[in-house]
């Protein structure tokens, strides 16, 4: 079995590989059932070099397209760069595969199910990644400061009515208070009032002028 571990970093996304044999996983978290495999099972890579399997089990993609492909006997290789779909034994599930410039389609009995893109000699699929998703959740859930913020310091009314509907979580407390928000509203103390003359002549006004050297008629 031939394998392409040439990429330079590890990634947890998945990769349509026309030359490999099996499914190969190198993420435990995203097996839905796992066990062990004898000790000593490895597989060849494409530079003849051979890397340990782990366990082998079932793997559930979510494409973005929000349909999911289940995967079986997928073996769990900690040691290999990228993560492997057969094309073989996609076929042998049923699945229809078309090329199409530069992307992959997949479908089952005539219904589509996700595509994938060229990216580095091979296809990238288009899926949520789980690694990216929860990191993503755990900021979404972290505090309503977070949203409170991001919608422009709206009313916590609105945030509880979203996050009901699912537009996003948060960890809704309505006790929160925000420095910002209680600078912007404060107003100033209003001036203390002033006694002003009210009676006749207890206020007088004149008019200072300056008189020149030379008077002249009229002036």
């Amino acid at each position: 079995m031939g394998y392409d571990m040439a990429a330079a970093t590890k990634t947890f996304d998945w990769w349509y590989d026309f030359g490999a044999t099996v499914h190969m996983c190198n993420d435990k978290s995203q097996f839905k059932t796992f066990e062990k495999v004898i000790e000593g099972y490895k597989v060849m890579m494409e530079n003849n070099d051979t890397t340990r399997v782990l366990g082998k089990g079932t793997v559930e993609i979510s494409f973005t397209s929000k349909k999911k492909l289940v995967l079986v006997n997928v073996l769990f290789v900690p040691e290999i760069r990228k993560n492997l779909i057969s094309t073989n034994l996609l076929c042998k599930k049923g699945i229809k595969i078309i090329l199409e410039s530069d992307k992959v389609v997949f479908s089952k009995y005539g219904a589509f199910v996700g595509k994938g893109y060229s990216c580095d000699g091979m296809f990238k699929l288009n899926i949520i990644n789980k690694m990216n998703d929860a990191s993503v959740y755990i900021i979404g859930f972290s505090s309503s400061r977070l949203w409170y913020g991001r919608l422009a310091h709206v009313n916590f009314g609105y945030l509880k009515y979203r996050s009901k509907h699912g537009l996003f979580s948060c960890n809704y407390t309505s006790n929160e208070k925000y420095e910002i928000c209680i600078q912007a509203k404060m107003t100033k103390k209003h001036f203390s009032s002033v006694e002003r003359s009210s009676e006749l002549l207890e206020l007088v006004h004149s008019d200072i002028c300056e008189l020149n050297e030379i008077l002249c008629r009229g002036e």
